[in-house]
């Protein structure tokens, strides 16, 4: 329980990086590699562009 009473104390900006980590470790595992993190474009961002 600690975790998730350590993760409820974190800001939402802290969240969105600890969850884009989380998600870049998995598609890591799973042989993606990462082209590009929190990529800005006019209609918005895409937080992970991978390939496999």
């Amino acid at each position: 329980m600690k975790f998730k009473n350590l993760f409820l104390k974190l800001s939402s900006k802290e969240k969105g990086e600890k969850a884009e980590n989380l998600a870049i470790s998995y598609l890591v595992s799973k042989g993606f590699k990462i082209i590009e993190k929190n990529f800005r474009t006019s209609f918005g961002e895409i937080d992970i562009i991978a390939q496999k």
